[in-house]
């Protein structure tokens, strides 16, 4: 319902918890065009397998989430 009551031009964002998000609705609703692209920086699992089709779903972006770490150390 969340994501049906968005603009067509929006995009969502999660940075939050993957789990905050229906993926299946999310893939559903980008290839369909009722939302204009997502950023994902967390998914449910994490990391999101190979072969899952977020991977190939329209507009989308996905992000490793490594906040606060350093290539040599963590903050």
């Amino acid at each position: 319902a969340e994501l049906a009551a968005m603009k067509p031009s929006a995009y969502l964002v999660n940075i939050a918890r993957g789990t905050l998000v229906d993926q299946d609705a999310l893939i559903a609703a980008l290839e369909q065009k009722q939302i204009a692209g997502a950023f994902l920086d967390v998914t449910d699992p994490e990391p999101l397998p190979a072969e899952h089709p977020l991977w190939s779903a329209p507009n989308t972006i996905i992000t490793m989430h490594l906040s606060g770490r350093a290539q040599t150390h963590m903050f």
